[in-house]
């Protein structure tokens, strides 16, 4: 008879235990057949971990371009501001809308505001000609009409016209040059150019992508803009044109989102002081503005400003 050491006789007992063989087998379909209910629990739990990290951190670097955005377009204001004080020039901030760009101009010109967005030119297409202040001078050699008609028109109608009276008084011209100065006078538009450095234009202020403009609203405004260019006005008395930019994050197809998710930063421009006041909400369009304070729906949106009571 062979005896087995004690280690391979005490494996063999093990073996031969048919408890033993059935709950090593139930241990081996179990890990064959897949996770328990804690183990895919656990996976869930960690994967809606990793998701809301992710989305955090999306919204935080979106609010930080919103509030970068807001923060630089401040600085262009106070330093349009700034500028067109110490030069004694009109300086005016150009905003491309739809490419999301800002820069300054300047203009050596007198210039007067008008109701409507478009005011001025950028380029000397429609100053290259003339004045046209004497365009519409009577025709004829006499003063407001009073010198009667010309020798030539006289000679061909055959002696002196008729109605013209024994002082040979124009009545049409006379009339022509009464409304002429009734009207308003024609002012030639103002030449803005981009400001340059050592005959380089400055740089330019671009915006994120994300970045999306929800209005900008000026009292001489109807309704706020919110693509195309924009201008806002800078004199050299020390006061601004009033305005306000409002920011929003921009969605995938391109236009601010409005639900509770969306972020929104505003620019609150003071005539007077040429401050800039940043605020992270859609800040309200101030009554002063006239119609487009009217026009504006923001103050019954969720994300406007509350002011303090």
């Amino acid at each position: 008879m062979i005896r087995l050491p004690t280690t391979e006789r005490c494996l063999a007992i093990r073996l031969s235990d048919p408890r033993r063989r059935a709950k090593r087998a139930s241990r081996v379909a179990t890990s064959a057949a897949g996770f328990t209910l804690i183990e895919l629990m656990i996976v869930v739990a960690i994967i809606a971990t990793l998701m809301s990290t992710a989305l955090l951190s999306f919204r935080s670097v979106t609010n930080a371009e919103l509030r970068s955005a807001a923060t630089k377009t401040s600085a262009l204001f106070r330093a349009a501001f700034n500028r067109a004080t110490m030069t004694g020039e009109m300086i005016r901030v150009a905003i491309d809308l739809d490419k999301n760009v800002l820069w300054i101009e300047r203009s050596e010109d007198r210039v007067s505001l008008r109701r409507g967005r478009t005011q001025h030119d950028t380029t000397d297409e429609n100053e290259a000609g003339p004045k046209e202040e004497d365009a519409d001078a009577p025709p004829g050699g006499g003063l407001l009409g009073l010198g009667g008609p010309s020798k030539t028109s006289t000679d061909e109608a055959g002696g002196e016209e008729e109605g013209a009276g024994t002082l040979g008084i124009d009545t049409d011209a006379l009339k022509q040059a009464y409304e002429r100065d009734l009207a308003p006078p024609k002012r030639r538009k103002a030449l803005f150019a981009p400001i340059s450095r050592h005959k380089r234009p400055s740089r330019r202020l671009h915006l994120a992508n994300k970045v999306g403009t929800l209005g900008v609203a000026v009292p001489r405004l109807d309704k706020p803009v919110s693509s195309g260019l924009i201008h806002i006005y800078f004199f050299p008395q020390g006061h601004a044109e009033p305005a306000v930019v409002q920011f929003c994050e921009r969605g995938s197809d391109g236009r601010c989102r409005l639900d509770e998710s969306g972020a929104f930063y505003s620019v609150l421009l003071h005539p007077l002081t040429g401050r800039a006041k940043v605020k992270p909400c859609i800040a309200p369009i101030p009554e002063e503005f006239g119609p487009v304070a009217r026009a504006s729906r923001n103050k019954r949106d969720a994300h406007a400003c509350v002011e303090p009571k």
